[in-house]
């Protein structure tokens, strides 16, 4: 059986805020603000690159910086959307309010 979370679709909504569509059907926006002056290599990612998010690496989504990709685990976002959680609570700075599930069929 595949795996669900890998990313299959990416649309910028403004802002920070990204929508996701993951391989099982899954659609969540996203607020990546949380990842704003991070640590590593966070600290190169900035909120004019945040809508500019691709698909890289068959199936992650991530951005182009000075220090290369930054991306981001795919099953940790299908987790955020779908259970609300953040797997191992590594994800500094994510909460539940950064990650909005969308209703199947919904836009």
């Amino acid at each position: 059986m595949a795996v669900p979370w890998p990313i299959v679709g990416v649309e910028s909504r403004g802002g920070t805020w990204v929508r996701l569509r993951h391989a099982d059907g899954t659609v969540a926006d996203h607020d990546f603000s949380y990842l704003l002056g991070g640590a590593g290599v966070f600290r190169y990612l900035t909120g004019e690159m945040i809508p500019e998010a691709g698909i890289c690496d068959g199936g992650t989504v991530g951005w182009e910086t000075d220090a290369g990709v930054v991306d981001l685990a795919p099953d940790a976002l299908w987790e955020h959307a779908v259970l609300g959680l953040c797997p191992g609570g590594v994800c500094r700075g994510w909460t539940p309010a950064h990650t909005v599930l969308v209703p199947r069929g919904g836009r």
